[in-house]
């Protein structure tokens, strides 16, 4: 009973002292005084190496303000608001007058502008139109001028194709871009200063370098043409004062000579870089530590998705002490497939970075850092570099628009000096005769497997010159599959006399089977001796086979990395280096995913057939018949594979298969049955011919082996090795009776 009570008394006690804590200040304020206020932090106080804020007087704890806290801390928000330095109470012992009023900080409040450098116009001498913004003073997007780098697509009601845009080809319209953004669109060069963006996140949680408008400092124009901008200038200073950032743009033109208009766009890669400084001034009396962050290409264009196998890749160049250039390549699912912390950071300690950039199918965005970098590690700009996703794309992780994060080695600036970095951003075509003027020539994939890398560069030459004589591209690979297969024409002859001689053989061929049911050994010999009788080599036909491989591999290269075929129109085919789409398909093809018909590879898988139904002999048992059918179901296996190939390899494989079909219809009128000679012409009886004949063949040679190590067998009815084994007895205990 009395634990009950002493129960009920402490139930009692803390319902009475939470409902006292609660009710108690509302109707006895004066018995429940607040606590004092504490003291208001002040932002006007920023460190001497990282300037990140601090209130007034306040000591520095060990080891704060590192360069790894400094981006850490520009990479969050705020966590409280900053308080106004004007509203903090003055100490009662000084005087009001004792310090002037101290300034208030306020954000840069310039307006939002767009400035557009280069032009539209191919005859200005600009091969690049590029857009940027005052948000964050970086670039909106960056277009080709050129009337051959249209996009893939036309929009509906369109007169034609716009043009290309080689970066940020995500972003629609530049007033997408307001400053203060919350989700602020990625572009191309942002720039994130932590020392500044600390000072600008303590005035608003949204505020950094990058979501600010920046100051318009400086706009020069053409002197040819004054409504063309050269370059533009941005200025932004940091909050207190201290820090003073700018960022210069600038693009460079190409005199045009007429009539080689197009050659020089070819060649000269000055016109595709958009050159870019950033400076940082030390506006203050002490030494500042300063390090930035950039922002590398975005958005470049993944044209035919559902049918490229190149998607975005990251390529890199390392300049190594000899001066040589080592390439690595990020591939877009190393960086999808894992957690921000698994990505593998690119550290170029002992090398520098020589070029860092994303390309796609044909075109390609590098970002070069000064050559003055290249001397000494000392001097590099980058200490690393990290992939980073910029736009994830849920239902094809491939499909996934991804960059790479620049990380600067501090700068070291003094009171009143002023440290610039230069860089250089090529945006444009994948072509040799531009990138390797740049010592980046490796970013065209070309394999070098077995030299097939040598075969597409071939291939592309041969096009392009057949094409700069006024000859299409479709006709060109027409032209190309004519010029092969004649320069193979002896081999490819040899083959289809060795097809029509074996279908000739056949039936002499059913007979030795028949023969030598029960003794494969005797049925190999008598099949080789008749292969020699008749001079027939089983394995010549495997030889324009292998020829034409390192040619299908090529060609199927060149065209995946030709920008010239890119957009190439023939009969119907709109562009020589996609699927010909004849029309799209009112479905769509289940697992197979296919949403457009494509008439070529049909063609080529029928011509295939038809050309198998020509060289085959028929069949004549069982086994045979099946390896047909199983030849004809692979063909059919063969459409599938094909079906998304390039309309320009299709148009190889017409012509090559009609070539051989050709071939095959001349030897018909040309050559008769009977025996032939080895370059497979009627031998002419000579009478009374004394001559010496023909060493026999190998396969003559071989079957004279076989049949005398038969008949060694047979003697004394015991194998050969017992016998030698036996008289080497003999020859033993002769040698011992001696």
């Amino acid at each position: 009973m009395e634990q009950r009570r002493f129960l009920l008394f402490l139930t009692l006690s803390m319902v009475i002292l939470i409902g006292w804590m609660n009710v108690g200040p509302i109707l006895f304020p004066a018995w429940f005084p607040k606590p004092p206020k504490p003291p208001v932090k002040r932002v006007d106080e920023p460190t001497e190496r990282t300037g990140s804020t601090r209130a007034k007087g306040d000591q520095p704890a060990k080891g704060e303000a590192t360069a790894a806290s400094e981006e850490t801390a520009a990479s969050k928000t705020a966590e409280q608001p900053a308080a106004d330095p004007a509203v903090a109470e003055a100490a009662p012992s000084e005087k009001p007058d004792a310090h002037p009023p101290e300034k208030k900080l306020t954000l840069p409040d310039h307006p939002v502008r767009s400035i557009t450098l280069g032009s539209e116009d191919p005859a200005s001498g600009y091969f690049l139109k590029v857009r940027l913004t005052s948000v964050g003073a970086s670039i909106l997007d960056v277009e080709l001028n050129d009337e051959r780098y249209t996009t893939l697509e036309k929009p509906k009601g369109a007169a034609k194709r716009p043009q290309l845009k080689v970066v940020s080809n995500h972003l629609k319209a530049a007033d997408l871009v307001a400053p203060l953004q919350p989700q602020l669109p990625a572009l191309t060069l942002q720039t994130a200063v932590p020392a500044v963006d600390l000072q600008l996140q303590a005035l608003d949680p949204r505020a950094s370098v990058n979501s600010v408008s920046w100051e318009i400092a400086e706009i020069e124009r053409d002197p040819d043409d004054p409504t063309i901008n050269r370059s533009v200038a941005f200025r932004l200073v940091s909050p207190d004062g201290r820090l003073e950032l700018r960022k210069k743009f600038w693009l460079t033109k190409v005199p045009l000579k007429k009539g080689q208009e197009r050659k020089i766009r070819d060649t000269t890669p000055d016109g595709y870089q958009v050159h870019f400084d950033l400076a940082v001034r030390n506006l203050g009396q002490k030494p500042a530590s300063v390090r930035y962050i950039l922002l590398g290409p975005v958005g470049l264009p993944l044209e035919d998705a559902d049918n490229t196998r190149k998607f975005r890749d990251i390529k890199v160049g390392f300049r190594e002490e000899d001066g040589s250039i080592d390439y690595e390549v990020v591939h877009v699912k190393e960086v999808v497939g894992k957690d921000e912390d698994e990505i593998e950071e690119l550290k170029p300690a002992p090398r520098a970075f020589h070029f860092i950039g994303v390309d796609v199918q044909y075109f390609a965005a590098l970002l070069f850092p000064s050559e003055e970098q290249l001397g000494t590690p000392d001097h590099s700009y980058i200490e690393f570099a990290k992939p980073v996703v910029v736009q994830r794309d849920a239902a094809h992780q491939q499909w996934s628009d991804i960059s790479v994060r620049l990380h600067a080695f501090p700068l070291a600036v003094a009171p009143g000096q002023e440290e610039v970095h230069f860089y250089t951003l090529f945006a444009g075509p994948k072509r040799t005769e531009l990138l390797r003027p740049l010592a980046a020539d490796a970013v065209l994939d070309f394999s070098t497997w077995f030299g097939i890398g040598y075969v597409s560069k071939g291939l592309v030459w041969l096009l392009n010159l057949l094409h700069s004589i006024g000859i299409p591209y479709g006709i060109a690979i027409l032209l190309m599959t004519v010029m092969v297969r004649g320069a193979m024409y002896p081999i490819s002859r040899k083959q289809a006399l060795g097809a029509k001689k074996m279908k000739e053989l056949q039936p002499q061929l059913q007979e030795i089977k028949k023969k030598y049911a029960k003794d494969k050994e005797k049925l190999a010999r008598a099949q080789m001796e008749l292969f020699a009788k008749h001079r027939y080599n089983p394995l010549a036909g495997c030889l324009p086979m292998l020829l034409q491989f390192p040619i299908f591999i090529g060609l199927y290269q060149s065209l995946r990395m030709s920008v010239d075929l890119r957009l190439a129109s023939f009969l119907w085919i709109d562009n020589l280096a996609a699927p010909d789409a004849l029309f799209p398909l009112p479905f769509r093809v289940p697992f197979l995913g296919w949403t457009e018909f494509n008439l070529l590879p049909i063609l080529t898988v029928v011509l295939f057939l038809v050309q198998q139904k020509m060289f085959m002999p028929p069949a004549t048992d069982e086994q045979t018949e099946m390896q047909q059918k199983m030849m004809t179901y692979m063909m059919i296996f063969f459409g599938f594979l094909f079906y998304r190939l390039p309309s320009g390899l299709c148009l190889y494989f017409i012509a090559s298969s009609l070539w051989g079909m050709g071939e095959r219809k001349l030897l018909d009128y040309t050559d008769t049955k009977g025996p032939t000679t080895e370059n497979g012409t009627k031998p002419k009886p000579v009478p009374g011919d004394s001559k010496p004949k023909k060493k026999p063949g190998w396969l003559a040679r071989l079957a004279e082996q076989l049949d005398a190590s038969a008949q060694l067998k047979k003697l004394d009815g015991q194998p050969a090795i017992q016998k030698s084994s036996r008289s080497r007895k003999k020859r033993k205990k002769s040698r011992q009776k001696r």
